[in-house]
């Protein structure tokens, strides 16, 4: 029997991308037979949509990685796939910027390399690629179109990235050198890069201090290395503290950045003699003697610090005197020659690697000398017209005396006895020349010299009142004062508390007293006070008594 013949069906207005069921019943006469099996069709989708955002997410001396997204697909033009095509711009190409838009066109698109990235089932999604194998520095075009079972979508624009040049070598054969206490060499090979070269490099370091490091510079630093002549770099680092450890750190940079860093590298810097101390400082001062202190140095370059140094000369002298260098300990007593004298001091440190250098230095003044003492001792011997008054020199503190009387209330030198008490001192300074080698100290107590001064033609049963001025070369005059009274006729002078024939008390008297003492001038006067007199050789010699 002849083949049954094909009955043809041709379905329209159906939905892209969408899942129908078919079946089939045949008519008759008799009415209509059972539906067939069911047919499961599936139509074609519409092309992929324009894929949109193809940007740049990392760049890599040999690797690109691109991203964009499907966001205007939906069910009837989902994407199965996304083709991913790209090759290498030449320089000439870069440069002629309208025909880069056809640059993976016709032609041209035999010199692309593809690739296809497989898309998930969910609509509107976002993919990325990530192209290898690239050279580096170079300029490369890439596009992006969507395919699936209804054909390819249109290519995206032409996005254009050039790679990144690959980061320098890390420097290697990296070691120190000639180690001073303050400074060491670091080389390294040179990298051999032509392509890429190498235009600085940077160095990092750190202290130890025990188990921690402390970074002493700030951050990487970039340096001027040398080259020594054996296809090797150096550099000298320096200001380094003696006696620590330190550890280093070398990268190298090009126009990329910087590349890998070295291992730390640990180095000893040699131990030195200490810094100097810082400036004496004094505490205490006399007329012949300074009391001073000093701090130790910052840091002791290794070694402790075991000794100190010490020495001294004046202000106006040259040459420098020691004190002793073998100080432990402070404050330090030294003993200066000469009152209000300028002395300049100076110090250094030792350790055993030996002294340091001598520190800055410092100047201090001696106090002047203790005000001398007013003359004690002061007598007097007066008669009808002159008073005689006598004291024991002052050697150890005064160098001359002036005798003063007070007149009208103010203080007037006595000229005459200028020569008189010159002459006597010039006799004493004789003498004491010759005892100096021979008497001792008590003999030369004992032996102390007497001087005197009578002022004549006075009026007789008027009061008078002298002072003696002690002469000091570093301080001027101190005074002791004196009141005489000259007695009327020529019999001794009565005793304080007489009574005369009229039955008075008599007011002429002897009177002496002492001032305190004070620097020069003519004030600070105690009231004088009364002393009863005694016969001394037909005379009446008034007691002396000092105040204060």
């Amino acid at each position: 029997p002849p083949a049954p013949a094909l009955i043809h069906y041709h379905a329209q207005q159906l939905q892209p991308n969408s899942c129908y069921k078919f079946f089939v019943r045949a008519r008759t006469e008799g009415g209509l037979s059972d539906p067939s099996p069911q047919c499961d069709v599936v139509t074609q989708p519409l092309p992929p949509p324009l894929p949109s955002n193809v940007g740049v997410d990392r760049i890599e001396p040999d690797a690109l990685q691109f991203s964009w997204s499907m966001r205007d697909e939906a069910e009837m033009n989902a994407t199965s796939v996304c083709e991913v095509v790209w090759r290498e711009v030449g320089k000439e190409e870069a440069e002629e910027a309208p025909a880069l838009a056809g640059l993976l066109d016709g032609e041209n698109r035999d010199k692309c390399s593809s690739k296809e990235i497989p898309c998930s089932d969910e609509v509107g999604g976002d993919y990325s690629c990530k192209l290898i194998g690239l050279m580096a520095d170079t300029l490369y075009a890439v596009q992006v179109r969507g395919k699936n079972g209804g054909g390819e979508g249109p290519w995206s624009p032409v996005v254009t990235q050039r790679t990144t040049v690959p980061p320098p070598q890390q420097p290697t054969t990296f070691y120190s050198s000639d180690s001073t206490s303050t400074s060491t060499t670091l080389s390294w090979d040179h990298p051999l890069d032509d392509a890429f070269p190498v235009t600085a490099y940077q160095i990092r370091s750190f202290r130890h201090a025990g188990e921690e490091m402390k970074e002493t510079t700030d951050g990487w630093q970039t340096i001027a290395a040398e080259e020594t002549g054996d296809s090797r770099l150096c550099y000298v680092v320096e200001n380094l503290e003696p006696g620590q450890e330190y550890s280093f750190q070398i990268r190298a940079m090009n126009q990329l950045g910087p590349g890998d860093a070295t291992d730390p590298l640990k180095v000893s810097v040699k131990c030195d003699v200490p810094p100097p101390p810082l400036q004496p400082e004094m505490l205490e001062q006399t007329p012949h003697s300074i009391v001073l202190t000093w701090s130790p140095p910052e840091r002791d370059n290794g070694s402790e610090v075991t000794a100190y140094s010490l020495q001294f000369r004046k202000h106006h002298e040259e040459e420098w005197r020691m004190v002793s260098d073998e100080i432990t300990t402070v404050p330090v007593e030294v003993e200066c020659p000469e009152p209000r004298t300028g002395y300049l001091f100076r110090v250094r440190a030792r350790n055993a690697l030996g002294n340091s250098e001598w520190g800055d230095q410092s100047m201090f003044e001696t106090l002047p000398p203790p005000l001398p003492e007013a003359p004690q001792g002061l007598a007097v011997v007066s008669s009808h017209h002159s008073a005689t008054m006598h004291w024991p020199h002052q050697e150890a503190t005064v160098t001359g005396y002036e005798v003063q009387q007070q007149k009208n209330g103010e203080w007037i030198s006595v000229v005459e006895a200028e020569q008189v008490v010159a002459e006597q001192l010039g006799r004493i300074s004789s003498k004491r020349k010759q005892s100096l080698s021979t008497d001792s100290e008590l003999e030369r107590v004992r032996k102390r010299q007497i001087l005197y001064f009578t002022r004549e033609n006075l009026a007789a049963g008027t009061e008078y009142v002298f002072r003696i001025a002690g002469i000091s070369s570093e301080h001027g005059l101190v005074h002791v004062g004196v009141e005489v009274s000259a007695p009327e006729h020529a019999s001794a002078l009565p005793v304080r508390g007489a009574v005369d024939g009229a039955g008075r008390n008599e007011h002429r008297r002897v009177l002496a007293a002492c001032s305190k003492k004070f620097w020069g001038g003519s004030s600070g006067w105690d009231d004088p006070d009364p002393l009863p007199a005694e016969d001394v050789g037909g005379a009446r010699l008034g007691a002396v008594r000092e105040e204060g």
